[in-house]
């Protein structure tokens, strides 16, 4: 975009600013490649050497950490230099999975439990490793934005797969075959809800489907609203295509998710588009019942179960009971990270309780205190930027965050690769935002420093 500074130069300028100096290897390829496997290859598929843990995209994700090791002690690059929360959030994240393996090991282990806290070693590390190399990894606001945009493009394709598999009834996914992996167990197959089909896409269960819907639709609202010129037209579409998709879900879990957006992203608007947005959820809400009224009274039933009690929500009562003599047993450190398995001991639909139970009280908070980093640098990010584009970024990955972390409380999202793995990414893009901007665009006494920049 070029602006006069009010004499006959012309100033070029972006609306994000771009960064100091540092890391100057473009890693949003590889990252661009570990998003198109996670949403374009189904989970199911594995490599048979590397059996359940062996999915593409967790194979890359442990080499992301290795690479970023590799950097980060190498005297070439000035890599994770700055004081950055996330990371040291992450480290402590980690720590906690590494010492729960450690206290696991102490006694003896069956087999499967030997395997799955070796897998659950596994999996942390690739979490981590996509954290710390988006990061400390991305280059430029330029590249950030870029990489989001790929994010909201691959969503909106696995949310269009659902729409289709929702009138359909096929599963698609089960026609994928890719040469040198194999396909795992099933967790779940195409289900019905109401007389109505619950969708999956390339995703493991219509849950995981609606964490990875819930958390990008933020991004996709915040590219629509700061688009310019004619590709407002598929920026909105996209954000229609994956709104549609968390409503063919038919899941409890859509509605908490929406409803902890609008919180968050709402307050942030103005007042005009607040009502411009009040008006579109009025509208869509009556083009659902009369063009397909049976959606919006299966969405209805399942709201009311959760006030009379429903089957799911009793299943999760029980699971807090059974779970209680287990924590009292390994209060600190857990039975161990990736030994908690639902087949053998209960089914939990809660991450967070998964996580007092195998990582013990240090992996819960740990947990809670990544989530709790993520929101506090967005928003703290947000309050100290007076660029739009980049204010109304940060606002939407804290928004997306804070879905992520209502989600955890809705079913056990670190078992599931795609919403885990996108849940880390994004963090990781929070760390970068907060790298690249912590200190510019710091406003001086309510007024803004330098010229005014108009997104685009």
């Amino acid at each position: 975009m070029i602006i006069s500074n009010g004499d006959s130069r012309v100033i070029k300028t972006t609306s994000y600013p771009e960064p100091r100096s540092g890391f100057q290897i473009d890693v949003v390829a590889a990252l661009t490649f570990y998003v198109f496997i996670v949403m374009a290859i189904p989970s199911r598929l594995v490599f048979a050497p590397l059996g359940a843990e062996g999915g593409p995209a967790s194979v890359l994700a442990v080499l992301f950490m290795g690479w970023y090791l590799i950097i980060r002690v190498h005297p070439a690059f000035d890599i994770g230099a700055d004081r950055q929360p996330i990371r040291t959030a992450a480290a402590l994240f980690l720590c906690s999975i590494l010492v729960s393996f450690i206290a696991a090991n102490l006694n003896p282990l069956s087999d499967m439990a030997q395997d799955g806290v070796e897998r659950g070693i596994i999996e942390a590390v690739g979490l981590v490793g996509v954290l710390l190399i988006a990061g400390d990894g991305i280059s430029s606001n330029d590249r950030l934005v870029a990489l989001l945009g790929r994010i909201v493009i691959g969503t909106s394709a696995i949310s269009g797969l659902a729409i289709i598999e929702f009138f359909s009834g096929i599963d698609f996914t089960k026609y994928i075959a890719i040469p040198g992996l194999i396909s795992g167990p099933v967790i779940t197959d195409l289900t019905v809800r109401g007389g109505l089909n619950r969708p999956a896409a390339t995703t493991a269960s219509p849950l995981e489907l609606v964490a990875v819907l819930a958390m990008v639709l933020p991004l996709a609202i915040h590219r629509a609203r700061f688009a310019k010129g004619d590709s407002w037209r598929i920026r909105w579409l996209q954000v229609g295509v994956i709104g549609a998709g968390l409503l063919v879900t038919l899941s409890r879990t859509a509605v908490v998710g929406l409803l902890i957006m609008a919180a968050v992203l709402l307050p942030t608007w103005p007042k005009t588009q607040r009502r411009y947005a009040y008006a579109v959820l009025v509208g869509s809400i009556v083009m659902v019942y009369l063009a397909l009224p049976k959606v919006l009274s299966v969405f209805i039933t399942i709201l009311e179960q959760i006030a009379t009690g429903s089957s799911s929500t009793q299943s999760r009562t029980n699971a807090l009971s059974a779970a209680l003599p287990v924590i009292i047993q390994h209060p600190w450190f857990g039975t161990g990270f990736g030994d908690f398995f639902p087949q053998i001991y209960f089914f939990t639909d809660d991450e967070y309780l998964n996580s007092l139970l195998s990582s013990g009280l240090t992996g819960f908070l740990a947990l809670v205190i990544l989530f709790i980093s993520g929101w506090l640098v967005a928003r703290c990010l947000r309050r100290r930027s007076n660029n739009p584009a980049i204010r109304d970024l940060a606002q939407a990955l804290a928004a997306a965050i804070a879905v992520s972390s209502g989600c955890f409380a809705t079913f056990d999202v670190l078992s599931f690769s795609t919403a885990s793995g996108l849940t880390f990414l994004l963090l990781g893009c929070i760390a970068a935002l907060w790298r690249l901007n912590s200190n510019s665009d710091i406003p001086a006494k309510g007024r803004a420093a330098g010229p005014r920049v108009t997104p685009t």
